[in-house]
């Protein structure tokens, strides 16, 4: 029960921060260790306690030591009763005193990135299935850590994109094939008195562009999502309406945001404000 209700946990977990604190408070009573750690690595390629409870765990694990080693190795490892006593006194310091110890390495991209320790001050001597189960419920900590990690990675590189997109100086947006608005960036909703969240959302249509032209541009849309419009390299003239009523006169250049089957998913557009001497 302890097994599937961890399982079940690490279902909903969106960080890998997150994972330590289910850690803590379950692994002991499903291993019968009773004492966590998490270690993290660090800039400088070691591995850092991160948080621990119960139990005196080193605040980090030399880089010469044979913890160190097993743990770079990526595979989970028990140290019962027996297995201690292969090592000579002081080899196996990570906790004060420890009698057994599991090393649960997290890898992500065949790199170790960091270890989650099990250690007990008296002899602990796992049978079959307990071994089963801590061999398991590795694996999965490491799974779910990956994805966390490979996650927070694209979201970085998401507001990287985002960044350069505000500093372009145009306004970008995305509109889907029904005209809702399903990306703007903050160079584009500010010129047009908005934030990033009023808009995305809305139909670009109905509040953004002006009544006057509106028909004539949802026509050109839908030709446009349907191929029977080329729009790549082509230039074109159309007003905006702003948040306070105003009108502004964009120059738009568009492309067609393709599905992997090639079925067209909607339109990106790039628009700059075309100065009012070019309006005269």
């Amino acid at each position: 029960l302890l097994t599937r209700e961890f399982a079940f946990g690490l279902e909903g977990i969106s960080s890998i921060q997150e994972i330590w604190g289910l850690a803590m408070g379950m692994l002991p009573s499903i291993s019968g260790f009773e004492a966590v750690a998490a270690y993290q690595r660090s800039i400088f390629d070691d591995y850092v306690l991160f948080m621990s409870r119960k139990g005196r765990f080193a605040p980090a694990i030399p880089r010469t030591s044979i913890v160190d080693r097993i743990i770079r190795k990526g595979e989970p490892a028990i140290f019962d009763r027996y297995r201690m006593g292969l090592f000579l006194e002081g080899t196996l310091s990570t906790m004060d005193n420890a009698a057994s110890l599991v090393l649960m390495p997290i890898v992500h991209e065949s790199r170790t990135v960091a270890c989650i320790v099990l250690g007990s001050t008296a002899p602990q001597l796992p049978d079959t299935v307990l071994r089963g189960i801590l061999m398991s419920t590795a694996f999965q900590i490491s799974t779910v850590a990956s994805r966390c990690l490979l996650q927070e990675k694209l979201q970085r590189e998401r507001d990287r994109t985002r960044s350069y997109l505000d500093v372009a100086g145009v306004m970008l947006v995305v509109v889907g094939r029904d005209g809702v608005i399903e990306m703007i960036n903050r160079y584009g909703a500010k010129l047009l008195g908005y934030t990033e969240t009023d808009l995305i959302g809305r139909n670009w249509f109905e509040m953004i562009v002006p009544e006057a032209v509106r028909e004539d541009r949802l026509v050109a849309f839908e030709q446009m999502v349907s191929g029977m419009l080329n729009v790549e390299g082509r230039v074109y003239h159309g007003p905006v309406r702003c948040s306070d009523g105003t009108e502004k006169s964009i120059r738009w250049r568009n492309s067609l945001l393709r599905e992997e089957c090639g079925s067209v998913a909607g339109v990106v557009s790039s628009g700059e404000i075309i100065p009012e001497e070019e309006n005269r």
